[in-house]
């Protein structure tokens, strides 16, 4: 199947909203969900400081390669620090404040 795709553009002076969905989805828009959306994109947008943490694996072909670990730590304005872990070596640091990266 190949399903029919709508581009919108402005039409006699009246904007139109852009998509890329086909017109056959089920998905439709739900003004509840819209306004949960709205409110994590504000509070991401305001946020003075972020902070992420995640493990992650590595692979070639399903043979297990590699094993981590990272922390990312984001404070307005331009600062981050960032920790790598392998598994099986040391970590790695890297800090950045403005236009500059340490090590």
């Amino acid at each position: 199947m190949n399903p029919s795709f709508e581009i919108s553009k402005e039409s006699k002076g009246k904007e139109k909203s852009s998509s890329l969905y086909p017109r056959d989805t089920t998905f439709r828009d739900d003004p509840n969900a819209h306004k949960i959306y709205d409110k994590m994109i504000e509070t991401i947008q305001n946020a003075n400081t972020m902070y992420y943490e995640s493990d992650l694996e590595q692979s070639i072909d399903g043979a297990n390669i590699g094993k981590g670990h990272y922390k990312i730590w984001l404070k307005k304005p331009n600062y981050v620090r960032i920790e790598a872990y392998r598994y099986e070596k040391a970590k790695g640091v890297l800090i950045g404040e403005g236009g500059i990266i340490k090590t």
